[in-house]
């Protein structure tokens, strides 16, 4: 996809305007509809930069024959580039992105401590919380005793 597109900006000069699909098996390249470009690369890089050039030459030149000679040199020009770039011996594979696979254990650990730390976080504010009310409380119980006792609010009346 990415040799399609960078094929295609060499081609024409300009970014390439469709989607590209990758086929597989006994597919040609070629338009699906008006917005998909198809492609096969297990063709190979002959047959990828041929059918680009066909399809390029098209799109900049709709009125000249599949063969015209601009398209030959078209076609060169991309075959080039492609030697230029180092693609035919692998220089457009991109790095395995693939992440070795953490210990478990590790894993279950550090999830353990994450746990532990937010329930800490809230027995602190559990305790805060519960000194403000006994706070609150020891107040109304000395309004209670100042008043003789009426209006405790510490025992419920029957």
């Amino acid at each position: 996809m990415t040799a399609a597109k960078r094929l295609w900006k060499v081609g024409s000069g300009r970014k390439c305007p469709f989607r590209i699909k990758l086929t597989s098996g006994n597919r040609r390249a070629g338009f699906v509809g008006f917005s998909t470009l198809r492609t096969n690369p297990e063709k190979g890089w002959r047959s990828l930069v041929h059918n680009l050039s066909h399809l390029i030459n098209f799109e900049t030149n709709p009125r000249q024959r599949p063969h015209h000679e601009s398209r030959a040199c078209l076609e060169r020009r991309l075959s080039e580039y492609v030697v230029a770039q180092g693609w035919l011996d692998g220089k457009l594979k991109r790095a395995d992105k693939t992440k070795p696979k953490p210990d478990i254990k590790v894993v279950r650990r550090l999830r353990l401590e994450k746990q532990r730390a937010k329930l800490l976080t809230k027995l602190k504010r559990y305790t805060t919380r519960l000194k403000s009310i006994e706070k609150s409380l020891a107040h109304y119980d000395r309004i209670a005793r100042a008043n003789g006792g009426a209006g405790n609010t510490s025992q419920p009346q029957p």
